[in-house]
């Protein structure tokens, strides 16, 4: 049986620390006992072990259960003996302990022993709140114990935090704003396409992912035939390659010459587990890159047809495996290219009235077993023995697509049933300004329907915004946002049309994209439960909307004259936490609102919430949240927000924080956006392609074969396109807790040596390797820092090495060590306990 546990509903208060390491997410919390490093610290609230010298580590086992590892730092097992005192005084060597277990060995006088093993003394508890460093409470007998011993397991499973609906402060984890002194292309920082990620294996080790940002960087400020064709030879693309953790630059692509409005394509070309890269070039066709054993990336093959040399090029190549040989053929408008580079066919550039490009789309829409070519004009079947797309059905005009599976609609529209999928998809076209929903069989289902807002439209985002069990699609334009739901009809359920409209759009929003409107968006469910929120980056701002109702949740200024990008989502770090990928540019020379007109400010549950001096206050005690009120823009936290009035005006409750616009040509590079507190759910670590769905791509970046490949539809939590799926370590709420385990010291000479360091998870969450852990010395000073080396799952420990200076050399002193702590106080991990981080060792000193 395990124990009562004591789950957290709110997490506390948490702030940003100036001046921490760049681009990391950095918090300051209040000070505390445990983690103060200024003098006077209560020393004596951190639990205490003796230091040990290159003493070993002892494993014990008992009769049918696998006991923790536990370095005799803690339990000095068998080291001593003492009167035997069942009861729990004065040693209990050798005596039976809980569950009828009995220690191999006497324990120490300042042991007990407890369910075979010898343990420190014990301190009561109530729950395990009341319980420092790496311990945990045994409600039963009211005293706290090592993790590992007994009924408590190895972690707390009641370590999670409440998901509050709505409350988005996203914090900026990393910026690129351009390659660093000495680099040969200094000037290309504008970023027109939308930038992918993937795992080349930088770190060299398959056990510590990696992944890096790929995108394309651009040296003018046009948006014409420079951008999209390479006309002029002075303004080029750049393919850069950053790590996407610290944004730092890994790789610069030059030639062959890519063009810098086509977004890249990352996928493994040859099945060895590795993505290459794959982008559009100056002068027609495409190119790949293969990255090298020395860092680097080499050109692979460059295409000999040279498809779409003349035409003015936004869009970019996609990957699918059409003849089921487990690698991928490339789509680049209506060719394809096999693995190695050989032109194979081309149906055309399916691109009558887009101007700027089709973006392909591949998937077995009719469930036959053999992949489709979903273009606006007709669908194409794969003809493996001539190796050419066939028509199979007309649909309407060309335009950019997307498909999932919206329910049952046969040859009969009197069966059709909205309710039931059939695993068959439907086809969701968006041109010249209208939405349009197919069947495979050529059957109109919903619209054509003019888009809310003027302008052509860009590519269509599906996905379940409004958490009834059914896809709706999504789209923008000039001037709107909108999501459109085939439920929104005369009369409306509000179970399956929240908004309660009628005329098949579930919401709509204002935007701005007066010089594209062909941008795209993405999706995801960052807080797990099941309601999409949508992101979108317009010509001035990045904003995150509630999938239900449109409701702006977050957003932060940008600049772009737009092409066909839009943001993407994927666990940029392997921080088990998604992040958002947004590009900007000074092209054009966009002209922006100084406020952004529908962001009404930064949400908030309660204070810990909210940015700098700012407190959370509800325009009404019933409201689910409230606001964060300011005073001066300072209050905010910085990054563009301004305190300023709400927007129905001046509020009793205070001004609040909104997104702010710093003028024209202000904002470049790429920047990566996770949340302060780690509230977002884990996702992949990879989003390959502009035309991304999760099951075309498997992690590393090899496609399935088209045997084994998955319909995203039939797959339970998809039937999405663009949207990215939860990750591995996702869960709803969990937390890390992290701890100090044990700590040994090795001398190395007069007044230094190596600490080895136990940390442990005791929580719900994985931990990213990085985890930063800080020795102090008595007063205050700092004597080493160290960091993890290795993921740190749920239950795992691991050591890490601290190369210690400034100790005694003669009278023995204590030394604190702290995990999550830089050596500054600052923090990056959020916890569902933060009092338990530390361990004190005494009887410090190297002679």
């Amino acid at each position: 049986m395990r124990p009562a546990r004591t789950p957290l509903c709110r997490q506390r208060l948490v702030r940003r620390r100036p001046g921490g390491v760049p681009g990391a997410r950095r918090r300051r919390r209040a000070v505390r006992a445990l983690r103060s490093v200024h003098r006077g610290v209560r020393w004596s609230a951190l639990r205490r072990v003796p230091a040990v010298y290159s003493r070993p580590v002892t494993w014990l086992r008992g009769d049918s259960t696998f006991l923790a590892p536990w370095l005799c730092a803690i339990a000095a097992c068998g080291s001593g003996g003492g009167a035997v005192d069942a009861g729990g005084a004065g040693g209990d060597a050798g005596a039976a302990g809980d569950a009828g277990q009995a220690c191999p060995s006497p324990c120490a006088d300042t042991e007990v022993c407890r369910y075979g093993v010898c343990v420190p003394r014990p301190q009561p508890c109530a729950s395990t709140d009341d319980c420092s460093g790496d311990a945990y409470c045994d409600t039963a007998a009211g005293e706290c114990l090592p993790w590992g011993v007994g009924p408590g397991g190895f972690f707390d499973d009641g370590c999670t935090r409440e998901v509050v609906a709505g409350v988005f402060f996203p914090d900026v984890q990393c910026e690129w704003l351009g390659p660093p002194a000495g680099d040969p292309y200094p000037e290309h920082v504008n970023v027109l396409s939308a930038p992918v990620v993937a795992d080349f294996g930088t770190s060299g080790d398959p056990e510590l992912p990696r992944p890096s940002i790929v995108f394309v960087s651009y040296n003018f400020t046009d948006g014409g035939a420079d951008a999209c064709k390479g006309s002029n030879p002075a303004h080029t693309g750049v393919i850069r390659v950053i790590d996407g953790r610290t944004c730092q630059p890994i790789a610069t692509i030059a030639e062959p010459v890519p063009i810098a409005a086509s977004s890249p394509l990352v996928v493994d070309l040859d099945a060895d587990g590795t993505p290459e890269i794959v982008a559009v070039t100056v002068g027609g066709g495409l190119a790949a890159w293969k990255f090298d054993a020395g860092g680097t990336f080499s050109t692979l093959w460059q295409t000999t047809e040279q498809v779409a040399a003349d035409l003015c090029v936004w869009t970019g190549p996609s990957a699918h495996d059409l003849d089921d040989d487990g690698l991928p053929e490339i789509l680049f408008y209506g060719a394809v290219f096999g693995p190695d580079g050989t032109f194979l066919s081309s149906v055309g550039d399916l691109s009558s009235g887009l101007t700027t490009g089709y973006i392909p789309v591949a998937a077995d829409v009719d469930a036959d077993g053999q992949p489709e070519l979903v273009a606006g004009s007709a669908i194409y079947g794969w003809d493996l023995a001539t190796h050419t797309w066939v028509q199979e059905v007309a649909l309407g005009d060309d335009a950019q697509t997307a498909v999932a599976d919206f329910g049952t609609f046969g040859p009969d529209p009197s069966a059709d049933d909205r309710a039931t999928l059939d695993g068959i998809a439907e086809v969701v076209a968006i041109a010249r300004g209208t939405a349009t929903v197919y069947a495979v069989d050529g059957r109109i289902l919903f619209g054509p329907l003019a888009l809310p807002g003027t302008g052509f439209g860009g590519a269509p985002t599906i996905a379940d915004f409004d958490g009834d069990g059914r896809a709706e699609f999504a789209a923008a334009n000039g001037t709107a946002y909108s999501v459109f739901d085939l439920d929104c009809t005369d009369p409306p359920d509000p179970s399956t049309c929240p908004t309660m409209s009628t005329d098949g759009v579930l919401w709509s929003q204002p935007s701005q994209d007066k010089s594209s409107n062909r941008t795209g968006s993405s999706v995801f469910d960052f807080e797990g439960d099941g309601i999409a929120e949508v992101v979108y980056a317009d010509e001035c701002f990045t904003r995150v909307y509630d999938g239900r109702n449109g409701d702006v949740v977050y957003s932060r200024y940008r600049t772009s004259c737009t092409w066909y990008e839009n943001p993407v989502i994927a666990d940029t770090d392997a921080d088990f936490g998604a992040e958002i990928v947004v590009g900007s540019n000074t092209n054009c020379r966009v002209t922006c609102p100084a406020v952004d007109p529908i962001f009404d400010g930064i949400r908030c549950f309660d204070e810990s919430d909210c940015p700098g001096a700012t407190t959370c206050r509800r325009d009404a005690p019933t409201d689910a949240t409230g606001r964060c009120r300011c005073s001066v823009s300072a209050d905010c936290g910085g990054d563009g927000f301004a305190c300023l009035d709400p927007i129905a005006g001046p509020s009793p409750n205070g001004k609040v924080c909104r997104a702010g616009h710093p003028g024209p040509a202000t904002a470049f590079g790429l920047r990566v956006i996770g949340d302060r507190l780690g509230r977002w759910v884990d996702t992949r670590r990879i989003w390959n392609q502009h035309a991304y769905a999760v099951t075309n791509v498997l992690d590393d970046g090899r496609v399935p074969r088209t045997s084994a490949w998955m319909r995203n539809w039939t797959v339970p939590s998809l039937n999405n396109f663009r949207q990215n799926a939860p990750g591995a370590g996702a869960g709803v709420g969990i937390m890390p807790d992290l701890t100090v385990k044990q700590a040994t010291l090795a001398c190395t000479a007069p007044g230094a040596g190596d600490l080895d360091i136990e940390v442990c998870n005791r929580g719900t969450e994985p931990v990213a390797d990085g985890v930063a852990v800080a020795v102090y010395l008595p007063g205050g000073d700092l004597a080493c820092t160290a960091a993890t080396g290795s993921v740190l799952r749920p239950g795992n420990c691991t050591t890490v090495t601290c190369a210690a200076t400034g100790l005694p050399t003669a009278t023995p002193v204590s030394v604190r060590i702290a995990v999550d702590d830089d050596g500054t106080g600052a923090e990056e991990h959020t916890e569902c306990r933060e009092h338990n981080n530390g361990l004190l060792l005494d009887d410090v000193v190297c002679p």
